[in-house]
């Protein structure tokens, strides 16, 4: 069966880009160190840094961040199987979406990818929680109501168990999954592993739709 997952309900990696690692504004903050001191005059700086924040290419970023992170959520799909904790897991690696809020009051983007994972292995997954008080204990102070919010995930152990073995499967096995890499994973390693592709593979002029930004980048290029 096919699976449709999200990176708000199984953090494997964390694609929100506002106010985070992945904001631009943080991401290239430094972009004018990369050259010599005298290269880039004082109004050749404001200038960029005004066409950063006014001509910045945001679908375009998003694309990017969605390529990266999907890399990431492959590997961790790999890693439980060489975990043996899957088997027949497979990650659809060409169906992936970044889903953005109209505003980010309350929530941020996360990602939305596509899974295949044979019934039996639903199956196991019910023997294995059926009876553990801790994964239920777990599910409800992470997936639970809280102040000021009310979940719709199926937290408590008789609704868990009703989705799991019902039409809201991709909610339970998001919820399982999370838990797994909770209780098994480093997931910081993909989130760092995420953040140094992109900071270490590209540069900010990637990502602004300016002629003169990119005039002055050549000419600072030219002489670097």
């Amino acid at each position: 069966m096919e699976l449709r997952l999200r990176t708000d309900i199984t953090p494997i990696v964390n694609v929100g880009m506002y106010e985070s690692f992945l904001d631009p504004r943080y991401m290239f903050e430094d972009w004018s160190s990369n050259y010599e001191k005298g290269v880039l005059t004082d109004s050749d700086i404001e200038y960029c840094d005004e066409a950063i924040a006014n001509h910045w290419n945001a679908d375009r970023y998003k694309a990017l961040v969605a390529r990266y992170a999907i890399e990431m959520i492959a590997e961790f799909i790999n890693d439980t199987k060489a975990w043996n904790i899957f088997s027949a897991i497979q990650l659809c690696e060409h169906v992936y979406q970044i889903i953005s809020p109209q505003y980010y009051n309350f929530t941020s983007d996360h990602l939305e990818f596509n899974i295949t994972i044979n019934q039996s292995e639903i199956e196991r997954i019910f023997e294995l929680v059926k009876n553990d008080n801790n994964f239920f204990a777990w599910i409800r102070e992470r997936f639970g109501h809280r102040s000021g919010f009310t979940s719709f995930l199926p937290f408590e152990k008789n609704k868990y168990i009703e989705a799991l073995q019902g039409r809201d499967v991709e909610w339970a096995f998001g919820m399982y999954l999370a838990y797994v890499l909770r209780m098994e994973f480093n997931n910081e390693s993909y989130q760092e592993k995420l953040y140094e592709r992109i900071a270490h593979n590209h540069h900010v002029d990637e990502f602004v739709d300016d002629a003169r930004f990119h005039e002055i980048m050549q000419k600072a290029w030219a002489v670097a």
